[in-house]
This record gives C-alpha cells, sequence and structure tokens, in this order.
C-alpha cells in the first residue's frame, strides 16, 4: 500500500484568501491603535490641568509655612473631571528641592510619597512647604504606575512658582 501525504485544500477563489488576510490585519491594526493607544497610556493627549488655586505665593521657608494648592484635571475633550489619576509635583530646580520635602526630584509632603490621586471631581490637594529660600517652580504631571519608565510621567503643560523667604 502506497502511503501518501495529505494535500491541504486551495481555495478555489483567490480573492476569499485576500479578503480573509485584509480583515484580519484591519482587526489587528485596531486593536493595536485603540488597544494601546485608547488607554491613559497617552494621559497627555486627554488629560489638563484645567484650574489651579494657590493659598498663597509668598511663604516663609521655615518648613512649617503652607500654601495650598488645589488642582483640578480634567478629560481635554469634553471637560469632565478625571477621577483616580495620580498627579505629582516636579520641582523644576533640583538646588530649590529641600531634602524633607522632595523625593528623586519630586514634591513630597509624605515621606517617600510624591503622587496622589485626583477625588470624584477630578481634585488633588498639595499642601507645599519648603526649608529653602527663592522662588520654587512646579511642573503638574500625571503618572501611569502600568507604564514603562520611558512613558510613566507626563507634563500637563501647567506650571507655577511659590516664593519662600
Amino acid at each position: 500500500m502506497e502511503e501518501t501525504t495529505p494535500q491541504l485544500a486551495r481555495p478555489t477563489n483567490p480573492k476569499v484568501v485576500y479578503w480573509a488576510a485584509a480583515a484580519i490585519l484591519i482587526g489587528l491594526l485596531g486593536y493595536a491603535t485603540w488597544g494601546f493607544l485608547g488607554g491613559k497610556a497617552s494621559s497627555s493627549t486627554i488629560l489638563q490641568a484645567s484650574e489651579l488655586t494657590i493659598s498663597k505665593n509668598q511663604l516663609i521657608a521655615d518648613g512649617e509655612d503652607t500654601s495650598i494648592v488645589n488642582l483640578t484635571i480634567t478629560n481635554q475633550g469634553d471637560g469632565s473631571p478625571a477621577e483616580g489619576v495620580w498627579i505629582g509635583l516636579n520641582i523644576k530646580d533640583p538646588a530649590l528641592a529641600s531634602e524633607e520635602f522632595s523625593y528623586f526630584g519630586w514634591y513630597s509632603a509624605e515621606p517617600g510619597r510624591s503622587f496622589y490621586q485626583t477625588n470624584g471631581a477630578g481634585q488633588v490637594v498639595f499642601r507645599i512647604k519648603s526649608k529653602l529660600p527663592g522662588d520654587i517652580t512646579y511642573g503638574v504631571y500625571a503618572a501611569n504606575p502600568d507604564q514603562r519608565s520611558s512613558g510613566k510621567y507626563e507634563s500637563l503643560e501647567k506650571e507655577f512658582t511659590l516664593h519662600f523667604q
């Protein structure tokens, strides 16, 4: 008895193969575009620091005098509050980052912690103080803890300066 190798059936119409391959490719491209880019990974394109209130701009650099900074973060498209977003303040001049109120270049009122989540109204509050005199500029950033280092922090294009004397 002769041994035969099974032959794969070829479609009778090559257009079927073409359209099936095109449908699979479109599906994969759609997933890559909306699956990866539609999430929080691209927060800089969908978030904005829409409101900033500062209780006082002039402070004493004694580590006690405090300015309360309230930020409102919203979705750029519809202006709705951005709930649960991690927000941090980057100290622009590392020479003005007092040791007890900074963590790897970020403002930190608590040891080892520099990012805080927005509430249901998209608000986050920072109580800022310093022991170093000078005009300290803070940049507002969103963080995505699920991202790798290179895309973890995204500027929300908002800065403010407090004067410590």
